[in-house]
């Protein structure tokens, strides 16, 4: 057996404990970052914003990793109520903007169309969210 050694409980000395006022982060609001006012976030869907090391990733890979944080950021919006998301999907080929609007077509009590032409070229959409969004 091991012997323990008692301590009397005056003997102990405790440090008070300072409680802050912090702000709270839900780890899975990741469109947190990316809010440019309120309720309205701009994400950028470039690979190289999303996964700087990209270089060694095939063309399908990039692809899946940026559809993969599209449906994050879309289900994120629609959890918390977001008004309004801009997603920067780029011109390239279109593959990513298709995919986006075939995936868009999936919930009802949203709209979609091309962002600002002025503000970003013809690639980005726009999403709008009303309370009721859901996936039919």
């Amino acid at each position: 057996k091991k012997k323990v050694d008692v301590v009397d409980k005056d003997e102990v000395i405790q440090e008070p404990i300072v409680i802050s006022k912090a702000k709270v982060i839900n780890p899975d609001n990741i469109l947190e970052k990316y809010f440019i006012e309120p309720n309205v976030a701009e994400v950028d869907l470039h690979i190289e914003a999303l996964y700087p090391t990209c270089n060694s990733l095939d063309d399908h890979s990039k692809f899946e990793i940026q559809m993969d944080f599209f449906r994050k950021c879309l289900n994120d919006a629609i959890i918390n109520h977001v008004q309004k998301v801009i997603f920067i999907h780029g011109v390239g080929s279109g593959v990513l903007k298709n995919e986006i609007i075939k995936e868009l077509k999936k919930y009802k009590g949203l709209h979609y169309f091309d962002a600002s032409m002025a503000k970003y070229g013809v690639g980005a959409t726009e999403v709008y969210f009303s309370h009721n969004t859901k996936l039919l």
